[in-house]
C-alpha cells in the first residue's frame, strides 16, 4: 500500500503560478481520501513552495532547497544544511571576478547584487520577493 507521494513542483504539478489543473486538484483529493500524504519536494526557496502547499491543502513537511531545508508546514525547521560562511565569500568573489550572477539565499530570502532579467525570470509567477543589495553589507551566514 502506498502512504507517501513525493513530487516535484516546477514542471511536474504545476506549470506557472498557482494554476493547477482540474485533474491535479483531483489527483489531490483521491490521494487525501486514500490517506495517502503527498510531500512537495522542489528546488525553490521554502517560501515559494509554502503557496503551493496552501493552494493543494497539504500540511505536510516541505523539502526545499534541492533536500537542503526541510521544514514542517508550520515552519519548524526539521533539518537545515547550510553552506560555510567562509567559502560562500569566496564563491561570492569568484563569480564577481567571472561576471557571474549570483542568488544569495539567507534564512529563506533571496538577495542578488543586480537587478536583471536573470532575477525577473526566475522570481516571476514563484511569489518571491528579493533584495538588491551589496553582498558585502550583509552578514553571510546560513547560506
Amino acid at each position: 500500500m502506498i502512504k507517501m507521494i513525493a513530487t516535484d513542483i516546477d514542471g511536474t504539478i504545476l506549470k506557472w503560478g498557482l494554476d493547477f489543473s482540474p485533474a491535479m486538484k483531483s489527483c489531490v483529493k483521491r490521494l487525501k481520501e486514500a490517506k495517502v500524504k503527498m510531500v512537495l519536494v522542489t528546488g525553490r526557496m521554502h517560501c515559494a513552495a509554502l503557496p503551493v502547499a496552501k493552494e493543494l491543502g497539504l500540511e505536510t513537511p516541505i523539502i526545499s532547497y534541492q533536500g537542503g531545508l526541510i521544514k514542517t508546514y508550520d515552519g519548524e525547521t526539521l533539518f537545515q544544511e547550510n553552506l560555510n560562511s567562509d567559502y560562500a565569500k569566496e564563491i561570492i568573489e569568484w563569480a564577481r571576478e567571472n561576471n557571474i550572477h549570483i542568488n544569495l539565499y539567507l534564512d529563506d530570502k533571496l538577495f542578488v547584487e543586480h537587478d536583471n532579467d536573470i532575477v525577473k525570470s526566475y522570481t516571476d509567477g514563484k511569489f518571491i520577493d528579493y533584495t538588491v543589495c551589496n553582498f558585502d553589507d550583509l552578514e553571510i551566514k546560513n547560506v
